[in-house]
């Protein structure tokens, strides 16, 4: 550890090199999040949300299809026709007299012993129900993942900051360090400690970032988006 005197020309440039080199990370989510409000968006967003109601859907028509089938059934029927029929009067000539007739009817069926229709009943209200059990397990998976992801999110920001403040304390002490350099008053062995301190926390703050960065992809993709908005 020598004495005083201007510092070596490495120690000289190092004062905040890695800020200038370390890639931003993608904007994350501007505010405090809430849980709450950010399931709701995400139940609406999600693909995965959607193809689970679709299938209930289908589901549901088809139990509706399969309830007709055993169902009884009532149909009218009618109907009106006209005929002419001819009239004599003392020999002369017959005219035509028009008349109509009316019909009406009434047919009810009800099937029975029809196993096959009833049978395919049962399968379908089976499905209906395995289709709302997927439905609800999708809709939890997705709350939880949300509610996981606002927490990394909301993490990654405090560590972010604070790393951030560490690193502007140390690169401040460093550049304070080598200016007591110049003037004589340290040595390079407390310049080259400081320099390991400052770089220790510049990696420090690209951790965070990078974390930062994760979690904020791990929250869109929770959210049922990947690019940024």
């Amino acid at each position: 550890g020598g004495g005083g005197g201007r510092p070596p020309q490495r120690l000289r440039q190092l004062t905040g090199p890695l800020k200038t080199q370390m890639a931003s990370a993608p904007e994350p989510p501007g505010g405090r999040v809430d849980p709450g409000e950010m399931a709701i968006q995400a139940l609406a967003a999600r693909a995965d949300v959607a193809a689970a109601g679709a299938a209930m859907q289908a589901a549901e028509e088809l139990r509706r299809g399969a309830q007709r089938a055993v169902l009884p059934s009532l149909s009218f029927e009618g109907g009106v026709a006209s005929s002419a029929s001819a009239s004599s009067l003392g020999g002369s000539v017959g005219k035509l007299d028009g008349s109509r007739s009316w019909s009406l009817g009434l047919s009810f069926s009800q099937p029975l012993f029809n196993r096959r229709d009833r049978g395919g009943g049962l399968q379908a209200d089976l499905n209906l129900e395995l289709r709302r059990l997927e439905l609800l397990l999708v809709e939890n998976q997705v709350r939880l993942e949300v509610r996981s992801t606002v927490r990394a999110l909301e993490a990654g920001r405090e560590r972010l900051a604070a790393a951030e403040e560490a690193s502007s304390l140390a690169r401040a002490q460093l550049e304070a360090e080598r200016r007591r350099l110049e003037l004589g008053l340290g040595d390079s062995f407390r310049l080259l400690e400081t320099e390991e301190n400052a770089v220790q926390a510049e990696l420090e703050e690209v951790r965070a970032r990078y974390d930062l960065a994760r979690a904020t992809t791990f929250f869109r993709l929770a959210m049922g988006r990947v690019l940024p908005g």
